[in-house]
């Protein structure tokens, strides 16, 4: 099965059904669309909370109104990463 991985890209619009899914974007020079039985769709989570006003929202059709509570809920913040590293394993 042939498999297409698009950069530079930027996406505007995802509709999807069980035919299949067509994908509307923004390219250099221009806008194009895209067809395909399904698709990979990863957005960082700014994208993924971002509301119809702002320039980061991609619009779904059907609209993914189950899933919005749990994007509401996602947050990115700072990040405290300490690692203790012990001579003996004294929990064991």
């Amino acid at each position: 099965e042939r498999c297409e991985l698009r950069c530079a890209t930027v996406v505007r619009y995802v509709a999807w059904n069980r035919r299949g899914v067509e994908v509307r974007a923004e390219v250099p020079g221009g806008s194009a669309g895209f067809r395909a039985p399904r698709a990979i769709v990863t957005l960082p989570l700014g994208v993924l909370a971002a509301r119809p006003d702002d320039a980061a929202y991609v619009e779904f059709a059907p609209p993914l109104r189950a899933k919005q509570p749990a994007f509401d809920g996602l947050a990115t913040g700072p990040v405290v990463k300490l690692v203790l590293r012990f001579a003996d394993a004294f929990w064991e």
